[in-house]
């Protein structure tokens, strides 16, 4: 086997992981949003990072990145603190989920 087949291989496997794992998020959100369109739970305005990873389940420096980016939109409040709107949140997900389905 060739280094380009070995890459090509490794490449394979992390995409597969990336689908997984948006597709894990996606679910998630599926569930919260029954759990607000039932009335179980009130809707934030805002979630902090923290929220974030814990909704979703995406790892914290993922989150910290797509804010830098701009792929997640963010409003600041003081100079470390970063709060996301819900919509905002539900809109990166559909991307990400767009793009694994895309590459897949």
């Amino acid at each position: 086997m060739g280094v380009g087949a070995v890459s090509a291989s490794v490449q394979e496997r992390e995409l597969a992981r990336l689908v997984r794992a948006v597709e894990a998020l996606a679910d998630r959100v599926e569930r919260l949003e029954g759990l607000l369109v039932s009335g179980a739970v009130e809707a934030p305005r805002t979630l902090s990072v923290d929220e974030v990873v814990r909704l979703t389940g995406a790892p914290r420096r993922m989150v910290l990145a797509a804010i830098r980016t701009g792929a997640l939109p963010a409003v600041e409040v003081g100079e470390r603190t970063r709060l996301v709107r819900p919509q905002d949140l539900d809109m990166w997900l559909e991307r990400l989920e767009r793009r694994s389905v895309d590459a897949a």
